[in-house]
């Protein structure tokens, strides 16, 4: 497969659009904005590895998550703010006009959590009104829902528009999904100087799917940038490091092969496949089928635990995956 760049949900994560609708492995958006409590990514899509080859089939090793799942959002911005078993106070504080309230109950109505029936219309009407009163990851949330459709009726623009007030406001993951608008050309022109430019923003501003997606940009000389393996390497590890499940992908690749100043480690980068796919990146599912298949990576050679993961691979949307357990 190819690179792949992910998107998160405000609240929560944001990267290079998780293409989970079909952007490369290393970039894509699967990595939007995480919601305030919520978390969406936008990311790569993983590269499909043959025995042989170490190259994803999209730019990115792990397909970019366009936003994360509010499950996988820590809970720690809410502390103070609001509590499931206590959301009457936090209806009560956004009324006032706290836009961090609103957020944070927002996101309640996104989960369904306590008392709350799940209501992504209810959710994304607070979003907007925290963004309103000028809350980052109001906007980051509301950016989600637009990118997504969820409460709200799907626009690419205003999805883009909302990651940049955001990302202008200092969310990582806004920066990170506003990259992976420019990097696919969804509600803003294509421009993928202007995607690693973002790329960079929110990995600095320690977005690990930021971290990632720009790795892919360095891997595969994009975005204006010099191919640069090593950098490409070290990006992918923070990505991984942080839980980015395409870059701990991607960082495998280059483990597996030998590449950006690293030397072969198979057993090493069956490890990190295995840590990909189990954090939901399809691409490593498909790798780590690869690995099993072969008993490579010190894996036994077993090709039923393959097929699986070639079946698991391909209902995440691998196209390798797919190939593979179409056999």
């Amino acid at each position: 497969m190819g690179r792949r760049r992910q998107v998160h949900n405000t609240d929560a994560p944001v990267m290079r659009p998780n293409r989970r609708r079909g952007l490369s492995p290393v970039l894509w958006m699967a990595a939007v904005v995480g919601m305030a409590a919520i978390g969406w990514f936008l990311p790569h899509r993983t590269p499909p590895v043959a025995s042989s080859a170490a190259v994803p089939a999209s730019r990115h090793a792990s397909t970019p998550a366009l936003a994360e799942r509010a499950g996988e959002v820590t809970l720690r911005e809410y502390t103070g703010l609001c509590s499931s078993d206590d959301v009457t106070s936090c209806e009560r504080a956004c009324d006032r006009g706290d836009a961090a309230s609103c957020r944070s109950l927002g996101w309640h109505y996104e989960r369904g959590t306590g008392r709350l029936q799940k209501d992504d219309v209810r959710a994304a009407a607070l979003f907007a009104r925290a963004c309103d009163g000028g809350d980052a990851m109001g906007c980051a949330n509301l950016g989600v829902m637009y990118d997504y459709g969820r409460g709200v009726a799907r626009d690419e623009v205003k999805a883009a528009a909302s990651y940049q007030r955001a990302c202008e406001a200092g969310n990582a993951q806004a920066c990170t999904n506003l990259g992976v608008m420019y990097d696919t050309g969804r509600g803003v022109g294509h421009d993928e100087a202007r995607a690693a430019a973002l790329y960079r923003r929110g990995c600095d501003k320690g977005h690990a799917h930021g971290c990632a997606n720009l790795g892919v940009m360095y891997e595969f000389a994009l975005g204006g940038l010099d191919k640069d393996e090593a950098q490409a390497t070290d990006l992918y590890r923070r990505g991984c490091d942080g839980d980015s499940a395409f870059g701990c992908t991607n960082l495998g690749r280059m483990y597996e092969h030998g590449r950006g100043g690293l030397s072969t480690f198979v057993a090493g980068a069956a490890s990190l496949y295995q840590r990909g796919c189990d954090h939901g990146d399809a691409a490593g599912c498909t790798h780590l089928g690869r690995m099993y298949e072969g008993g490579l990576g010190d894996m036994p050679k077993d090709p039923v635990r393959a097929r699986d993961l070639y079946r698991q691979a391909c209902a995440a949307g691998d196209s390798d995956g797919c190939a593979k357990a179409s056999r």
